[in-house]
């Protein structure tokens, strides 16, 4: 089993310590980095990461196809010269 350390809570609980407030917001990734003088983190976005997913997976399954059609070409030619076109 991993460990956990949840960030956020141990962020709270110094926050807490230390008498401060917590004020609405306080306690977000961006509002915790900058307390430790990290440099801005864009969060992600999920509209944008379903797009890339799937741009992703149209990529990953164009590279597939494109790999079993060469590979399919080499089986058929058998070391000839061999056109594309022969295939259907």
């Amino acid at each position: 089993m991993l460990p956990l350390a949840g960030t956020l809570l141990q962020e709270e609980a110094l926050l807490r310590r230390h008498g401060r407030i917590i004020e609405p917001g306080a306690l977000r990734s961006q509002d915790c980095r900058s307390r430790y003088n990290l440099l801005h983190f864009h969060g992600h976005n999920a509209l944008l990461d379903a797009l890339l997913d799937a741009l992703l997976d149209a990529l990953l399954d164009a590279l597939a196809t494109a790999e079993l059609l060469i590979a399919m070409a080499a089986h058929r030619s058998v070391g000839e010269t061999f056109s594309v076109s022969e295939l259907s």
